[in-house]
């Protein structure tokens, strides 16, 4: 990538080449390092799909619902490809789930990035809390055009998706369900929400209970 952009960084400096010509240059050169870009992205997804239940074990920690998400959106913004619409992260901070960190991560870094790619410029996506007996519940909504109807069945399904071709590998809302099936949670979608917009994802995960050990 670096090498890349040296190189646009020479076209733009040079002084042998017609304007036209390194104009054109230097959109091909941008061409091929977004592509490139894609292909990584989508090559991660898929080393990453492929490990998500080949661990043997999971870690069952404390994990802040408010933190993991503030989290996932710190993450999000260091991507200079991305712009993050506004978050409105709503989860009590003292509402905590049982299980792996990272991999909990993954999910609201996924959830989100969807959320910011189907909202509107500026509206907001709300993510809220609430306890449930020995259940965390977690929404994550969006204000965007919703979910098609004949997509809403396979939408967990590896390599579907509703986004423009280049824009997504399908394989985001896959691993999501196979780190929260892995929890013992589980994970539904409703959509439109309101006035024929709007998709919103509920999480349910594992409250946190600390272990007591009996004294012998």
């Amino acid at each position: 990538f670096f090498q890349a952009e040296d190189g646009i960084r020479d076209v733009e400096r040079s002084r042998g080449l017609g304007d036209v010509y390194k104009r054109q240059l230097k959109d091909s050169s941008k061409q091929i390092l977004e592509q490139t870009r894609r292909i990584s992205r989508i090559v991660e997804s898929l080393v990453t799909f492929s490990h998500s239940g080949g661990q043997p074990t999971l870690d069952h920690l404390p994990v802040s619902a408010y933190d993991v998400i503030e989290e996932a959106m710190a993450l999000l913004r260091l991507d200079p490809d991305r712009k993050l619409q506004p978050v409105n992260n709503e989860c009590p901070q003292d509402l905590i789930v049982s299980g792996d960190p990272q991999r909990l991560l993954q999910v609201f870094v996924n959830l989100l990035t969807n959320a910011s790619d189907a909202n509107p410029e500026h509206r907001p996506v709300t993510i809220r809390g609430h306890a449930q007996d020995d259940r965390v519940c977690i929404e994550v909504e969006d204000q965007g055009q919703g979910i098609p109807n004949d997509m809403r069945h396979s939408l967990f399904e590896p390599f579907v998706t509703s986004k423009a071709p280049g824009r997504g590998t399908g394989l985001g809302l896959a691993l999501v369900y196979s780190i929260i099936e892995d929890h013992g949670g589980s994970i539904r979608v409703d959509s439109p929400v309101a006035e024929g917009r709007g998709t919103r994802f509920t999480i349910e995960l594992p409250v946190y209970v600390e272990a007591v050990t009996e004294s012998s």
